[in-house]
């Protein structure tokens, strides 16, 4: 598909200026000011093109709780908030053979065709597992491996993990938590587990991404062992590093005010990578029965860019940074530069636009988030995949 931008702001992490974006058979072939195209047009005017976002975390409950959500909808609310590539986080039924999970999910994101994906597999999900059996099995279209519960895995086990994704060449995720400790304790748990699996990081030199960070403690810990080395990343999810509805039920808990003053910082030093979202949609009985969850993946960018740009003075090269070029180079895509020969994968932005989150409004099947009525400045209006515009607000 050919297409061109013409009369807007472009931003990635390095650049920003007002100018032209030509996109030729699905390829950016010019970036520049004063293009000549005989393609299809779209003025840019007062307007803000970005490279399309990524998430390195979220649910599409497919094909285990389709009530919840499944690949079409969950690709719906994708390009609605600006995103074209996200990581799967596994929802199989433990019947089912990882393989034939991970047949089932591309070919049924193939047949709707409107994102990128990468499935995910789980390890420590049970006590008794053979871990390395299961990353044994996988086949060569998975890239990284969720340690869901990284309490579940003795330091034997995930030094035989770390060794394994090392020689592989795969991304190791981990969600630091120890669920065997007290209720109210989340906190000394992710810090625990960040220091131990961040320690055999460090001895295995295994490419380690510590998921939905969500205490300043942990934060603390991330930041002294990526002072060692290169190999650690980060994430946090919108409603970690904004929301203080600590009574609001996400796993790990949302936390207070000091928390967050120390995302803000983790976030302007750099000791934050990514945002992403762990889109995790429930339904409200479920969450009224003990179920934990947000969804993010259609609110990402609105919150990010009131609180972090409008709120915070921090710049959109910022944002394009955590939420596109950075979990980019994680997961090991070519993305998030508007650069000539990258993908066509963009995203555009009314930053004019101010509105409040309404429960009516989303293309999840599911509306489970703290930020209902939250006011936000700043809108995606069309999401451009390969030159194709999969989403169009208007």
């Amino acid at each position: 598909m050919n297409i061109m931008v013409k009369n807007i702001r472009l931003i990635d992490p390095f650049l920003d200026q007002v100018g032209d974006i030509l996109i030729e058979d699905g390829k950016i072939t010019q970036v520049g000011i004063d293009l000549e195209s005989r393609y299809e047009m779209i003025d840019g005017t007062n307007c803000i093109c970005m490279p399309s976002f990524v998430d390195l975390h979220a649910h599409f409950r497919d094909p285990l709780s389709t009530c919840k959500e499944d690949i079409l909808s969950g690709s719906l609310g994708a390009v609605k908030g600006g995103y074209t590539f996200i990581n799967l986080m596994y929802d199989s039924d433990d019947s089912w053979d990882i393989n034939k999970t991970l047949d089932y999910v591309y070919s049924k994101n193939k047949e709707i065709g409107l994102i990128d994906v990468h499935q995910s597999i789980f390890i420590g999900r049970h006590l008794d597992e053979n871990t390395l059996e299961i990353i044994n099995t996988i086949s060569d279209k998975v890239k990284n491996v969720v340690v869901e519960r990284s309490m579940n895995l003795s330091n034997t086990k995930l030094l035989e993990v770390m060794r394994k994704c090392k020689n592989d060449n795969l991304l190791l995720i981990v969600q630091a938590e120890d669920r065997n400790l007290p209720s109210g304790m989340s906190s000394m748990g992710e810090v625990l587990e960040t220091s131990r699996c961040g320690i055999l990081a460090l001895e295995t030199g295994c490419r380690t991404h510590f998921t939905h960070v969500s205490s300043k403690d942990a934060l603390i810990v991330i930041k002294g062992l990526k002072e060692k080395t290169n190999k650690i990343t980060c994430d946090i999810t919108p409603h970690h590093l904004i929301s203080t509805e600590t009574e609001y039920p996400v796993n790990p808990p949302l936390k207070a005010e000091e928390d967050i003053k120390m995302f803000l910082r983790g976030i302007i030093d750099g000791t934050i990578d990514s945002i992403a979202t762990d889109h995790a949609p429930q339904k409200k009985n479920d969450m009224l029965n003990g179920l934990t969850g947000a969804v993010g993946i259609e609110l990402a960018f609105r919150l990010c860019f009131t609180y972090l740009c409008r709120e915070q003075g921090l710049s959109l090269n910022v944002i394009s940074k955590l939420m596109s070029f950075n979990p980019s180079n994680i997961i090991g895509i070519k993305h998030g530069l508007l650069r000539t020969g990258y993908n066509g994968n963009l995203t555009i932005i009314d930053p004019l636009n101010e509105s409040a989150i309404l429960e009516s409004e989303f293309a999840s099947k599911c509306s489970n988030t703290p930020f209902i009525g939250y006011k936000t400045i700043g809108k995606v209006i069309k999401t451009i995949k390969n030159g194709h515009v999969i989403f169009d607000l208007c």
